[in-house]
């Protein structure tokens, strides 16, 4: 796979992507008990449920595979950071933690016995986490909910071995936003290798993240066009599949995002490619040239057999030497902005049999405030600023006029840095959610970039 490892940093994950999740709930939490991202309700009780060797992982419904799936998986976290070892075992015990959903009757049992109601505004990610001296209880509408209840369980041990205790509390939480996303740069600087990608995943999965997006200009190992993607240094479609199926497990919806106009320079300065560059050898394609259209549509069939999630994100930032070459005329007659939604439409119809949403960058839309009602309502826009802002209103509102959907995507400021800047990203991620989540925004994207090849992830 991807030959160069990545340098890591949990910590990245933790604080600037964990964090818009983290900081926009209203509700307090007790200093001496801190969950990411903060649950809309938290109560803490003088109880405790402590560990023993009797203590099982029970689940109210033995057939669910998610379910064995995310109690195996906190059984694993408990052994490697609590040195507990634990089990899933079979009907009651007099020491469990019972995970299921909500209508099987022995976790309805189970919330009538602690006092808890599932409240209304539950949706199907959202779950009820009850602790107390008798046991603990985790339920949701699906096994989403229950493997993030048990995301939340693992921050809550307290203690090692035979001392390993979960506080008594009472937790009810749900996400304000459908989709939350990392888009990662695996086409510059250091490129992450499979087993560091999973690792990206668990983590994320770990703070309730539930998309990664690999941004890729030509580290996708085409078998239509294998000389763009360099051998060693893409992936492949085994491990694309191979990752597919990893993500699933930890309910992370897999993405790719293959630009299909702009930042190509790395397969236009090819020979074989260089008459589709807008100028030469340049990274900008070129709209004048049919076959601008079949590099894409190739790329993307092959995408659509690998990924089957429900979108695919287009690129289509910066295009900057755009209307300066081949669509130079077309520019001055129609204007830039005008060539450029053209261009947008175009693979749209290019990609319409695929029946996906197609996410696009909107930086180019914001410049042609005028045209932005060119762009078809099925459309999402990934909606990308990075200044250390106090609101992003200005950013947010023209395409929320338009009734268009939108991502709302801080970054990292990771770029261009040996270390990333962090007073930076805090105010830039927590003001632009908070302001995306009051406008109604689907989804936040928080954006990693390696320019330099120094960044840290």
């Amino acid at each position: 796979m991807l030959a160069t490892l990545s340098r890591s940093s949990v910590f990245w994950l933790l604080v600037l992507c964990a964090l818009p999740l983290a900081c926009l709930c209203a509700n307090a939490q007790s200093p001496n008990l801190q969950v990411i991202p903060q649950p809309k309700q938290l109560s803490v009780t003088q109880d405790a449920f402590h560990f023993n060797r009797e203590t099982r992982v029970v689940l109210a419904d033995p057939r669910s595979e998610d379910d064995r799936f995310a109690a195996q998986d906190f059984i694993d976290d408990m052994k490697a950071t609590a040195g507990a070892t634990l089990s899933i075992g079979k009907g009651r015990s007099r020491s469990e933690i019972l995970i299921g959903r909500i209508d099987l009757q022995s976790v309805a049992q189970a919330l009538k016995r602690m006092g808890v109601e599932s409240p209304p505004t539950l949706n199907d990610e959202g779950y009820v986490l009850v602790a107390n001296a008798n046991g603990v209880l985790i339920a949701g509408k699906t096994s989403t909910a229950t493997f993030y209840g048990l995301q939340t369980l693992k921050q809550l041990v307290r203690g090692e071995g035979a001392n390993a205790v979960i506080p008594g509390v009472k937790i009810v939480d749900w996400p304000t936003m459908r989709w939350r996303a990392v888009s990662d740069d695996i086409s510059r600087g250091p490129v992450p290798t499979i087993d560091y990608i999973k690792r990206q995943i668990r983590t994320e999965a770990f703070f309730k993240l539930n998309m990664h997006s690999f941004y890729m200009e030509h580290t996708f190992a085409s078998e239509t066009h294998p000389l763009i993607g360099p051998e060693g240094g893409s992936l492949t479609r085994a491990e694309i599949r191979e990752l597919v199926v990893y993500a699933r497990q930890y309910h992370v919806e897999l993405v790719p995002e293959q630009q299909t106009f702009g930042h190509l320079h790395k397969a236009l300065r090819l020979e074989k490619y260089a008459e589709l560059a807008e100028t030469p050898y340049g990274d900008v394609l070129s709209p004048q040239q049919p076959g601008s259209y079949k590099l894409i549509a190739d790329w993307y069939r092959e995408l659509n057999e690998l990924f089957p999630g429900q979108f695919f994100h287009i690129g289509e930032d910066e295009t900057f030497e755009l209307g300066e070459g081949q669509s130079k005329t077309e520019a001055q007659t129609k204007g830039v902005g005008a060539v450029y939604f053209e261009h947008l439409n175009r693979v749209r119809d290019v990609l319409k049999p695929y029946n996906r949403r197609l996410m696009f960058w909107g930086d180019i839309a914001l410049h042609h405030p005028d045209l932005i009602g060119n762009v078809p309502k099925d459309m999402i826009v990934m909606n990308w600023q990075y200044g250390a802002r106090d609101d992003f209103w200005s950013s947010i509102k023209p395409f929320q006029d338009a009734g268009l959907e939108q991502f709302v995507c801080p970054g990292a400021q990771n770029w261009n840095q040996i270390f990333p800047n962090l007073d930076a990203a805090t105010k830039n991620i927590g003001n632009f959610v908070r302001d995306g989540q009051n406008a109604g925004a689907i989804g936040m994207m928080n954006t990693t970039w390696d320019y330099d090849g120094e960044s840290l992830f």
